[in-house]
């Protein structure tokens, strides 16, 4: 799914503050710090918090060092390695702005041309599109908005193209440069440029001419989210320390969050970032200012750049990263200073910014922030509320009879457990369509990102439908001839 740590934390959100409202305002527990400075400690203290059944992590020193932290196992029960590869998501979107940056050095198109002059085919209906341009696409200031186009709608677009051909006509909510709006769709278009100058789908173009040149020969990326592939073990999904291996659900990626990696590679990527523009082999890839450029925090952007983001991280050096969240893996990766990084892929749920602002931190020598699970607390109050559901239900079947008595000219008294259905039905496409999501996608993912949601909805259904069972069969019973106490 073209899924950005945005909308699971969106989802989460919300989730979040209801239960927070259900438990009166209880105030968050304040972030302790740990004083375990190690780099195996700070992983340990987020697998504890987080539960990823794999992890793989590298950190990167100014000298040239890198190593790498792993975890667990991957979706085939096999341990995790250097070389175990992990769907990296969103920080796929740097990849596509080095693409796109080769091309503007190359003189091939410029950052600041209208994409209406590079895809003629794309028709939005509306004439402010004429001032859109890459570099709007890439810093998601470009007007377009998931209000007018639903990324996350089912059936998903299988292409590049056929997302151009969707787009006809949908018109923009704002003036291109003048609002941010964190939009996969962007980087979509972005992906059809690319096609479009160089004659080669966005994949193969990335294989060619970016990811052979680093040496990232592990690495390669694919259209679709939910493409099966051999060398890939499915991700997880998961409550409290339970995790589930379950296909990624269906999503368009090009461009935006399709590359298929391992923390080896993402190494190099990461020492690539904090260079010059020059591969390890000493080969340019970018011209040190086209680098620069895609770090630096664009124009009404909100801090972001070109497929980075500002990282607010103490020190004087400015930091940059990027997370990565689809339904079954999470990743991030942060930069920091001349030559500091680091890179953490998982293969669940999670916060990984979390880990690597704490093993950065293990790297400046300053003491990290412990790691800290708020869904954990959403968790057990959705399990709380679904128990207690369940023995409400069982206690209303067991008083069926007596209410059925009492209650038997009294009909109306249905409409309880028939509203327990209907909100128990509901509950995932409200939580779904407060983060922005519809229809079947909205119950889909909300599942897949947060499953004891659709635990007390199920609870909610179950329990609503045997007590109104219950309660007609012993209506009926009433209406019979034999007496109230037969």
């Amino acid at each position: 799914m073209r899924r950005s740590g945005v909308r699971a934390a969106r989802v989460a959100a919300v989730v979040v503050s209801t239960m927070v409202a259900l438990l009166c305002g209880a105030a968050a527990p304040a972030v302790a710090a740990t004083t375990r400075l190690g780099d195996d400690a700070v992983v340990d203290d987020y697998v504890g918090a987080f539960h990823p059944p794999g992890l793989a992590a590298a950190v990167l020193t100014p000298d040239g060092r890198t190593r790498f932290l792993l975890r667990g196992t991957d979706g085939r029960g096999e341990p995790v390695t250097e070389d175990t590869r992990f769907r990296i998501a969103s920080m796929s979107k740097a990849f596509t702005s080095v693409a796109v940056m080769r091309l503007v050095d190359a003189g091939r198109v410029r950052l600041d041309q209208p994409v209406g002059e590079l895809l003629p085919e794309l028709d939005l209906g509306d004439p402010r599109s004429a001032r859109m341009t890459l570099r709007y696409l890439l810093s998601h200031t470009s007007g377009l908005s998931n209000e007018r186009y639903d990324e996350y709608a089912l059936p998903v677009a299988g292409s590049t193209a056929e997302v151009v051909s969707d787009l006809r006509g949908v018109g923009l909510v704002a003036e291109p440069g003048t609002r941010f709006e964190y939009y996969n769709t962007n980087y979509v278009l972005a992906a059809r440029v690319v096609e479009r100058v160089t004659g080669q789908d966005v994949d193969t173009h990335l294989a060619e001419q970016v990811l052979a040149p680093l040496g990232m020969t592990s690495t390669t990326s694919t259209v679709r989210c939910d493409q099966q592939r051999s060398d890939l073990a499915p991700g997880h999904i998961g409550a409290f320390a339970v995790r589930v291996a379950v296909p990624e659900l269906p999503g368009l990626c090009a461009g935006n969050g399709g590359v298929v990696s391992t923390v080896a590679d993402m190494a190099t990527w990461a020492r690539f970032q904090t260079g010059d523009g020059t591969t390890a082999s000493g080969r340019r890839l970018l011209t040190p200012e086209s680098l620069r450029e895609t770090h630096i925090a664009q124009p009404g952007a909100q801090g972001y750049g070109l497929g980075w983001r500002e990282v607010p991280l103490p020190g004087t050096s400015p930091a940059v990263g990027h997370g990565g969240t689809l339904s079954t893996f999470t990743g991030d990766i942060t930069l920091h200073g001349a030559g500091v990084a680091a890179v953490v892929l998982t293969n669940s749920g999670g916060a990984p910014s979390e880990l690597t602002a704490a093993l950065v931190a293990v790297a400046e020598g300053r003491v990290p922030a412990a790691a800290t699970n708020p869904l954990t607390a959403v968790d057990l109050v959705l399990a709380g509320l679904a128990t207690t559901v369940l023995l409400l239900g069982a206690t209303g079947v067991w008083r069926a009879r007596r209410w059925a008595v009492r209650h038997g000219r009294a009909r109306w008294r249905l409409v309880t457990p028939v509203l327990t259905v209907v909100v128990g039905t509901a509950l995932p496409f409200v939580v779904g369509a407060s983060t922005g999501l519809t229809g079947w996608g909205a119950a889909l993912y909300v599942t897949w990102l947060l499953p004891m949601t659709t635990v007390l909805a199920a609870a909610l259904v179950v329990a609503g439908t045997a007590v109104l069972l219950a309660r007609v069969s012993h209506l009926r019973w009433c209406r019979s001839d034999r007496p109230a106490d037969a």
